[in-house]
């Protein structure tokens, strides 16, 4: 089981250093910036697996297990999200100068963004439909 204080120290090292790998990035070389915009991205997508990951408690209670899930999710999200806008906040807001390895990492970057999005968004467990309402809305939608 994850726990929020060991994904958070885990986030330490990119939070210090996924500048660096950014300037990196664009310094535009064929060898360094490949690698430092790949690394970037890797760290992001492996942290976002972390987060999609979490197994649900095989407890009695299913609402009781969904919500610990859940709720350990927010606040996973919410801190590889708040990283994440730090690193926008180094990009910059000159679009035109983007080299090609700057301009794959926020491309990646801004598909974890939405699903980090998302799970920060979500409707609280305890507040969803029951299957049966969720059979009843798709029927309408369709």
């Amino acid at each position: 089981m994850y726990k929020r204080q060991d994904f958070t120290t885990g986030l330490k090292p990119l939070e210090r250093g996924q500048v660096w790998l950014l300037r990196a990035a664009r310094l535009n070389d064929s060898d360094w910036s490949s690698k430092a915009s790949f690394e970037l991205m890797q760290v992001y997508k492996d942290a976002w697996g972390v987060i999609e990951a979490i197994p649900l408690k095989p407890e009695e209670d299913r609402l009781l297990a969904l919500k610990d899930q859940q709720s350990q999710k927010v606040l996973m999200a919410a801190a590889l999200y708040n990283l994440l806008s730090r690193l926008k906040l180094e990009r910059g807001f000159d679009f035109q100068k983007e080299d090609k390895y700057e301009k794959e990492v926020f491309e990646t970057l801004a598909q974890i963004e939405g699903k980090l999005e998302t799970v920060l968004k979500s409707r609280p467990v305890e507040q969803s439909l029951t299957p049966a309402a969720e059979e009843k809305e798709g029927l309408k939608r369709k």
